[in-house]
């Protein structure tokens, strides 16, 4: 049952031209085995090169190298190329910080790719399934998404100069239990599939389950749904692709310019996927709906110049009937910069990004001050002149807790931050008074007091 459907998900979706080589990301466990020994048994008829990458994160100790064994074993048995490619997982981790699991993922990417350029391989196939598909909408919506995340993962997508192969997304991980069984094949298990300690194990192993108590077929109703989504998202995409080439210019890789008269000519909902593209284009980084909802704002604000900063290192500037979205400011860090404080709200800079919260109660007593975060009294500040800048020649601020002023300079020098770095350290600021300091000292203007009524806090959010 599983190899014909297998086949006929090969042959409905045109997935492999006879004669191709083929590479098989293959980690041990049931899911990787079952795909490599089923496009084993169908290659003979199609003429397919099989050849195999195993990728060994190196964190799971001995069973790691375990894992890499089998594998290797696996393909001398049926007499498959294979390569063995390790990854430093925690010292990439200790390095440049980050989510294991991400940089995990990051890491096997780039060894799949290598291996593909260095067999001259134009196809990566993974073993991807129903299970994957249903986990990956269920967590998407819960983390928050637009209709387009509801696809899930997609049968094929392009990655550098490879094409990553999914042949697996209707076939549940049952199916192929029962096929490694038939088959007398005893994959690999990797006991951190039962922590729940991963978000996406918790969800397998208990959120999944669950909805299944109030419809036993959850998992077919999701992915019909996927199905159907996946449909309309060709449609919008066409009409996306229109339009943004109707009210933009390329001015370069990391510039677009947008007529705002044309744009705010579309529906709203095809604004948001319009701008969604174009950052799309100008970074990797997977940006958050409010930063969509940010760029719509700076198009109507009702003054004709203003700017932005969002995630991936984007800056946006209206200047009357043209906004420009670029990435070209980045090496620009020497030059004077000075912008708006979002209240409430994020404001994204190039190091990182300051949120600010205003309440009417006072902070819980953990997220008071600490030296990435400062409360005010909101009602002894000019909120709307909260600015965030780089430093000028001669800035002084009169800390907390401190008689009289002290000169910026030396602070720096106290925290001993190198001087490449002093332009880029934000300093917020009312007009001309300094207020904060993230993450080196808070002034004394606007302190909390028993008479505080209504609060502003300021965190500092490292990128």
């Amino acid at each position: 049952m599983f190899l014909a459907k297998l086949e006929s998900e090969i042959k409905q979706y045109q997935l492999f031209n006879n004669g191709e080589k083929i590479l098989v990301g293959v980690s041990g466990g049931t899911d990787s085995i079952a795909l490599l020994h089923g496009l084993v048994r169908l290659a003979p008829e199609y003429r397919w090169q099989i050849h195999v990458v195993h990728v060994n994160h190196q964190l799971r100790g001995e069973a790691s190298d375990q894992d890499a064994d089998y594998v290797a074993k696996f393909c001398e048995k049926y007499q498959i190329p294979y390569q063995i490619k390790k990854v430093d997982v925690q010292a990439k981790r200790a390095e440049d910080g980050g989510n294991k699991q991400a940089i995990a993922r990051q890491l096997r990417y780039r060894a799949f790719q290598a291996v593909a350029q260095e067999q001259g391989i134009k196809k990566l196939t993974l073993a991807h399934h129903a299970d994957d598909q249903v986990e990956t909408m269920v967590m998407r919506l819960i983390r928050g998404t637009g209709p387009s995340g509801l696809v899930g993962m997609k049968r094929i997508r392009v990655l550098g100069s490879i094409q990553v192969v999914r042949p697996l997304l209707r076939i549940y991980r049952k199916e192929m239990e029962d096929y490694l069984e038939d088959c007398q094949i005893v994959p690999r298990e990797d006991e951190s599939n039962q922590s729940t300690l991963y978000t996406r194990n918790r969800l397998r192993l208990e959120l999944i389950p669950d909805l299944m108590s109030y419809n036993p077929h959850v998992k077919q109703a999701l992915l019909q749904l996927g199905s159907l989504i996946e449909e309309e998202e060709e449609v919008w995409q066409k009409w996306t692709n229109e339009g943004v080439a109707s009210i933009s210019t390329k001015v370069s890789e990391q510039e677009y310019l947008i007529d705002i008269k044309s744009f705010l000519s579309y529906p709203v909902a095809l604004q948001r996927r319009m701008v969604k593209l174009i950052l799309n284009c100008l970074t990797d980084e997977n940006l958050p709906y409010h930063s969509i909802e940010q760029v719509l704002q700076l198009v109507v604000h009702p003054s004709p110049s203003v700017w932005i900063f969002l995630p991936g290192g984007i800056k946006g500037v209206r200047s009357y009937e043209k906004l420009r979205l670029t990435k070209d400011y980045i090496n620009k860090a020497e030059a004077e910069w000075i912008f708006p404080l979002q209240i409430p709200g994020i404001t994204y800079l190039p190091q990182g990004a300051i949120q600010s919260i205003i309440s009417s109660t006072p902070f819980h007593s953990d997220t008071r001050e600490s030296p990435h975060k400062a409360v005010f009294d909101a009602e002894q500040l000019d909120l709307a002149h909260l600015s965030v800048r780089n430093r000028r020649a001669g800035d002084r601020i009169r800390p907390y807790g401190f008689s009289g002023h002290k000169q910026v300079k030396a602070l720096f020098m106290e925290k001993k931050i190198p001087l490449s770095q002093r332009n880029k350290q934000p300093i917020v600021v009312v007009k001309d008074e300094i207020v904060w300091i993230p993450n080196i000292r808070r002034s004394a203007i606007a302190p909390v007091t028993p008479e505080t009524s209504r609060f502003l806090m300021l965190q500092w959010l490292e990128k």
